[in-house]
């Protein structure tokens, strides 16, 4: 368990894994429904940046069934050219995905 309340990460070749630990409540996205993500190349290597409080964005994912679909969200660590978002789907289910950076805007 770490700072964040129960989320530990681990690394894999170019992405991040976050799994929850102790979170009840909701659901998350189902494998077949989950976003697709930028090809692993895009982040491997890259500088990461993750900050203390994550931005609001609106984010353009593609998801499992090839729909895209606008979602709102946080921006939990992003590079020059990806972001790592964390939304909560039109079902109410958690999702995580590194979309390109142009498919991310802030909130206000």
């Amino acid at each position: 368990m770490d700072a964040r309340g129960g989320e530990f990460c681990t690394r894999l070749p170019g992405f991040e894994r976050v799994f929850d630990t102790g979170a009840v409540g909701i659901d998350r996205v189902p494998m077949r429904d989950m976003a697709r993500q930028v090809p692993p190349s895009v982040i491997t290597g890259a500088r990461v940046t993750r900050p203390d409080e994550p931005p609001q964005v609106r984010a353009w994912i593609v998801d499992g069934r090839a729909r895209d679909v606008e979602v709102d969200g946080e921006a939990v660590a992003w590079t020059p050219r990806a972001v790592h978002v964390h939304y909560v789907d039109a079902h109410g289910r958690e999702g995580w995905v590194w979309v390109w950076a142009s498919a991310v805007t802030r909130r206000p």
